[in-house]
């Protein structure tokens, strides 16, 4: 099992519009962290509320290098 010091992680934090506009690469895409941990004044998840579940699954999901990597395997959803 690697140690935390023994590998390196390059998270970044994007929006759809950055990904349409190839401004970032998902070549190098491994894990999509959804995290479900915050709830808004309604308790509502990211996966709850309309809109924010819509543009999750409708496109950010769906877009075609996303998707491709998905399901190759090499992209990975995790919900926190």
């Amino acid at each position: 099992m690697l140690e935390l010091g023994e590998c390196a992680a390059h998270p970044s934090v994007t929006t759809m519009k950055r990904i349409q506009s190839d401004s970032m690469a998902v070549s190098a895409l491994t894990h999509i962290v959804i995290d479900l941990s915050y709830r808004d004044a309604k308790r509502r998840s990211v996966l709850d509320i309309p809109e924010t579940r819509d543009e999750v699954f409708g496109k950010i999901l769906s877009f075609k290098s996303i998707l491709q990597g998905i399901k190759a395997g090499k992209v990975q959803i995790v919900l926190f």
